[in-house]
């Protein structure tokens, strides 16, 4: 659509945001999607910043908040925002401000959410499956070995 009025784009982005909080990527990728395109389409995401309904740093606390509910590590957590746009120095940021995160305890919870109807077992094979899930979760080598270590049970 060219002749577009901003109104509406404004309007498709309010309903947007309203929802949940996007980052300016992630908001700009879906207007586009929806047709909206062009000069247009920066000037109201300026206009959305100034206004400070758009921010990349709200949307990147959503994230992390939301990542750390799904015991996501903090590997998955950076590639999450990334693929959302956010600005490498915001996603340190991010994890810097939350250090207080125990990934171990988070690593052990998800591993026991998940194997906890598995017998005890300490076989190799099923020790491998619990180290590739808390990879694929994003947790670092050493989280992984504690919390498998901690829970061989789980």
């Amino acid at each position: 659509m060219n002749n577009v009025s901003p109104q509406k784009i404004r309007q498709a982005a309010l309903r947007l945001l309203a929802r949940r909080e996007h980052s300016a990527q992630e908001l700009k990728q879906k207007l586009k999607s929806r047709t909206f395109a062009g000069e247009q389409v920066e000037l109201v995401l300026e206009e959305l910043r100034e206004a400070d309904y758009l921010s990349d740093q709200r949307a990147a606390e959503m994230i992390f908040r939301r990542c750390i509910e799904k015991k996501l590590g903090p590997k998955r957590i950076q590639l999450e925002m990334q693929q959302k746009g956010i600005d490498q120095s915001l996603v340190e940021q991010v994890l810097q401000a939350n250090q207080d995160i125990d990934w171990l305890q988070l690593a052990s919870i998800a591993l026991a959410k998940k194997f906890n109807p598995e017998p005890a077992a300490n076989d190799l094979p099923l020790m491998a499956k619990k180290q590739r899930y808390l990879i694929q979760r994003g947790f670092d080598f050493e989280v992984i070995q504690q919390a498998l270590a901690a829970h061989p049970e789980s």
